[in-house]
């Protein structure tokens, strides 16, 4: 795979909004015709009065041969694009067009509500092999119709692979460009740079971000070994711990979720021990910072563990090979090794949680209140 070279930041201000569907046209240079879209657009970072848009074209960057061979081959050089719109209207949908710049490409979105009013959104994750149980779980999830869609991380199987990358926006391509997208990197993302690139992250910082949505606050944390050295992954790790304490200490809304890819508590027996010194880090600042739910991935089966008044869902069922289960004594409500995915609704300070198998089967349901 080439390496990225250039990232495109455009931004757009809207000083007075539009009505219900309107239809954004970016200023944007003249593109070559032969100019195509290779990913997305995926919609990210909606706030109530902005959102951001990325997608990647290539266009043609001459050939090359052997020499004394007339046999050439055509060479495309990536573009990574960002916009970003401002001025949106809160509670309001939008649909953005490339058409202007010659490229067949559009979505939509609504913007985050400025009051309290219901909303859903939707967790899944580990989409990186299987990929017709990966397509399969993203219409179910496109069918939602969710506010935003948080994902747990394992989205390809090789994140230094161009050709994951491929698949991956082959199969989310009604999903990223209709629903607002937060990923947090897993083990298999490889921590490559391509990531940062394809996606925009609140903050601008992919390894840990959060944002808000009506009475809820959620925020994401990278649990992968990053550095070069035990001490380099070390400190990696005690600096998202402490960004974390720091963010859930200056969150007033009601109801906290935490998502990250590797789970605190797991129903595999085999990565129970890296769990328990994950857990021995992260579960003080969740409790102290009032969280109410944690959702990760990693294991490729669905579990719903209670532990010190948090619930710790495990969602890793959108395609990788399944896990074997083996619920932990006390504190495990449900383990099942199936595809699946978490719906939840947010009605004020209460969550409707509510995780499907891919046949659209409810295998779990349960309500949480956020505090006071």
């Amino acid at each position: 795979m080439s390496s990225p070279r250039l990232r495109r930041r455009h931004v757009l201000v809207f000083f007075y909004a539009l009505t219900l569907g309107l239809l954004l046209l970016p200023a944007q240079d003249k593109k070559a015709a032969s100019e195509k879209l290779t990913k997305g657009p995926v919609i990210q970072n909606v706030q109530t009065d902005r959102a951001t848009i990325t997608w990647v074209t290539g266009k043609p960057a001459g050939a090359i041969h052997k020499a004394g061979s007339d046999d050439a081959v055509n060479v495309s050089e990536s573009e990574y694009h960002e916009l970003e719109l401002t001025g949106l209207e809160a509670g309001t949908s939008y649909v953005w067009s490339l058409n202007e710049g010659g490229i067949a490409a559009k979505a939509s979105f609504t913007t985050a509500p400025a009051k309290d009013v219901p909303f859903t959104f939707v967790v899944f994750g580990d989409t990186r092999t299987r990929h017709e149980v990966h397509r399969k779980a993203e219409e179910r999830i496109v069918a939602e119709k969710g506010s935003f869609v948080l994902h747990t991380g394992d989205l390809v199987s090789d994140g230094l692979k161009s050709e994951d990358w491929d698949k991956f926006f082959d199969i989310e391509k009604e999903l990223l460009s209709n629903i607002p997208f937060y990923p947090t990197p897993g083990n298999h993302e490889r921590n490559a740079l391509v990531y940062f690139r394809y996606f925009s992250f609140p903050g601008g910082n992919g390894h840990r971000y959060s944002f808000n949505w009506g009475s809820v606050h959620i925020a994401a944390v990278d649990t992968n070994e990053i550095g070069d050295s035990p001490q380099a992954r070390a400190a990696f790790l005690d600096e998202e711990v402490e960004w974390l304490r720091q963010d859930l200490t200056r969150n007033k809304r009601p109801i906290t979720f935490v998502f990250m890819h590797h789970p605190l508590y797991t129903a595999v027996e085999s990565r129970r021990a890296h769990a328990a010194d994950m857990a021995a880090k992260l579960e003080p600042v969740l409790v102290a910072g009032g969280v109410t739910a944690v959702f990760a991935g990693h294991d490729h089966n669905y579990q719903h563990h209670l532990k010190s008044g948090i619930h710790f869902i495990v969602t890793g069922g959108g395609g990788a090979p399944l896990y074997d289960v083996s619920p932990i004594p006390d504190i495990t409500l449900k383990a099942l090794k199936i595809e699946n995915y978490v719906r939840v609704r947010i009605e004020g300070g209460l969550a409707k949680i509510e995780a499907f198998d891919l046949e659209g089967e409810t295998i779990d349901a349960f309500d949480l209140s956020g505090r006071k």
